[in-house]
């Protein structure tokens, strides 16, 4: 096949167009990646925890997880490498998410009523119990002759239900029926990172009008050609902004 001295220059084009559009796509796919995950751990540090009552009013709490490395997570949520060997070996499995919850249990004033029992002539004893659906505590209360008193608790048991998730952007939520119980934080680190790029790539690719420059080959003039062109077509999307 005899190529004229055109088409020869356009395909020398053409092969240093393909080189230099390869690194470029590398480089930019590199950084856009590094940007991605700094973006999203910017806003985990920095986000508070969100709460929002739901139609069965249960109470839902979420924060945005972190994407970090296995030797990072002792410095953002203090679980050791020797932590996550640990847990790997018991599990069987290599590990790719991690959570951390810290919360409180409080009730307001309870109002029992006792049962006075009599231990001796000089004595008594004071039993009082309260069962509820968020709450059980049971205990006596003891009086001795000379009217000091010592309580004793023999049941405090709070039903703790939590309902534990991630979302698709990686928002990690709890939500529970116990209006008593309030998380003071809720931490999480993604630590398979190419789970979270893949999550990334979709809708990259897309289909519509184009504008550029660059070198083609005419199918009707058969011969090659660069300069501007518009048209329709296929496009991946590397970075955007």
């Amino acid at each position: 096949m005899n190529l004229s001295k055109r088409e020869k220059i356009g395909l020398i084009i053409i092969g240093v167009l393909l080189i230099a559009l390869s690194f470029t796509i590398i480089y930019a796919k590199n950084k856009n990646n590094k940007l991605n995950i700094a973006n999203n751990n910017i806003e985990a540090l920095t986000d508070t925890i969100t709460s929002k009552e739901l139609k069965n009013g249960e109470l839902l709490q979420y924060n945005q997880s972190l994407v970090l490395e296995k030797q990072e997570l002792e410095k953002y949520l203090q679980i050791s490498q020797q932590e996550v060997k640990d847990l790997e070996k018991k599990l069987n499995s290599k590990l790719l998410y991690i959570s951390k919850l810290e919360g409180t249990i409080k009730t307001d004033t309870i109002y029992i009523e006792n049962t006075v029992s009599t231990t001796d002539s000089l004595s008594y004893r004071y039993s009082f119990m309260k069962d509820t659906e968020y709450y059980t505590i049971c205990g006596y209360t003891d009086v001795d002759e000379n009217h000091k008193s010592f309580t004793t608790i023999t049941e405090n048991t709070v039903p703790l239900k939590l309902k534990v998730g991630l979302t698709q952007d990686w928002k990690i939520f709890v939500t529970s029926d116990n209006p008593n119980v309030n998380l003071t934080s809720i931490e999480g680190a993604l630590v398979d990172k190419k789970a979270f790029l893949k999550q990334q790539k979709k809708d990259k690719f897309s289909i519509g009008i184009q504008i550029g420059f660059g070198a083609q080959y005419g199918l009707m003039h058969r011969q090659f050609d660069y300069g501007p062109y518009i048209g329709v077509g296929a496009e991946y999307r590397i970075f955007s902004w």
